[in-house]
């Protein structure tokens, strides 16, 4: 997968980093799908966090 973040959003302990992933399947098809992470740090480690993907593209 390649990863390319468009935007961070910070806030006290909160990181939220929107982004793309592009791959090929194993089935040579193009799996691009757009994510969003909220993520919460705590003493410089990640303590949580909350993936966001478009599912209907893993359906199609």
């Amino acid at each position: 997968m390649i990863f390319t973040a468009n935007r961070f959003i910070t806030e006290d302990d909160y990181v939220v980093v929107q982004f793309r992933g592009q791959a090929i399947t194993k089935q040579g098809r193009p799996y691009n799908n757009t994510y969003c992470w909220v993520c919460r740090l705590s003493d410089g480690q990640l303590r949580e966090a909350t993936e966001y993907a478009d599912t209907q593209v893993v359906i199609d």
